[in-house]
């Protein structure tokens, strides 16, 4: 299946570290609104994965995908001198994810680093229009101490390369009966660039190794 390949907006950032935010075409959201799995289809829990199989969703985000990187191959061959992206294997891979509704303030997910296996990573927002519960996106760069918020909001994308100035959390979100939604974007490969890997529910204190610099 062939759908509209088309980004409404691109906007390439630098501060605080690169990243690029995307509006996708009004149509393809739409339709990923009306394939997104209920809830009652997916395990319950406060952070709920189901992988993406619809092929004109797949088709599309692996566009975005491929425009993502083609932003951000010079920062990612400058921050992993020693390795040849060109060889890299890289797999893309996408999931509906939602947080559950909350009953107390809770804090989906604190600073970290996405494991060293991603090359890319991206977050697709689906926000409800009566939700305003929070739950942004915050990035910050331990290096030059700037930080910046993405709001979550409907029908928006961030991407960014997994380097090692690109730290990430989720501000708290307030109690709410809406889910927050949003589709998760990866390009990964089997190779650590860096050392950080999440294996449990403590994020890991250990110093985190550039594998390739």
């Amino acid at each position: 299946m062939t759908t509209s390949l088309r980004i409404e907006e691109l906007m390439y950032c630098t501060d605080p570290f690169p990243h690029l935010i995307i509006k996708p075409d009004y149509e393809i959201y739409e339709y990923a609104k009306s394939v997104y799995p209920h809830p009652s289809e997916l395990k319950p829990g406060v952070r709920t994965n189901e992988d993406l199989t619809d092929e004109r969703l797949g088709e599309y985000l692996d566009y975005i995908v491929d425009v993502a990187y083609n932003q951000f191959e010079s920062v990612l061959k400058e921050e992993y001198q020693k390795m040849n992206f060109d060889t890299l294997e890289k797999r893309k891979r996408y999931l509906f994810s939602y947080n559950t509704p909350n009953e107390t303030t809770n804090i989906v997910r604190g600073l970290h680093l996405d494991n060293g296996t991603k090359i890319i990573v991206g977050l697709w927002y689906f926000k409800d229009p009566d939700d305003d519960a929070g739950g942004d996106l915050f990035l910050a760069n331990p290096l030059t101490k700037q930080s910046a918020t993405f709001k979550y909001q409907e029908n928006a994308i961030i991407l960014f390369p997994n380097t090692m100035k690109a730290w990430h959390a989720v501000t708290p979100r307030k109690p709410t009966m809406k889910m927050r939604r949003f589709i998760n974007i990866i390009l990964e490969s089997d190779t650590f660039l860096h050392s950080y890997n999440k294996t449990g529910i403590e994020e890991p204190k250990e110093k985190v190794v550039n594998n390739f610099r």
